[in-house]
């Protein structure tokens, strides 16, 4: 199945009109050992640790220059701290 269903056009770059900005959107889930639909967004998936680098190399293969990747913590709290954890899973998937 293509991935064009994930671009998202988020209009003109301001200094160059004439070039549209695209990215693609990857959520990533600690402790997940399969990928999981999101039922809200039902072309979208939350992926284990162990699929972002060939999800990575898929949206490069499109030629998407941008990804938005969320990280899924396994705990939360109310001030996010996970999101500065060095071993975060954000962290993880970008090392």
């Amino acid at each position: 199945m293509s991935r064009e269903w994930r671009l998202l056009n988020l209009g003109e770059i301001p200094w160059k009109r004439t070039q549209s900005i695209y990215h693609a959107l990857a959520l990533v889930q600690e402790d997940l050992k399969t990928r999981i639909k999101v039922e809200s967004m039902s072309e979208i998936e939350r992926l284990p640790l162990g699929d972002v680098n060939d999800e990575v190399a898929s949206i490069i293969d499109l030629g998407i220059p941008a990804i938005m990747l969320f990280g899924i913590p396994s705990q939360k709290d109310e001030a996010g701290s996970s999101a500065f954890d060095d071993n975060g899973i954000v962290q993880k998937a970008i090392s």
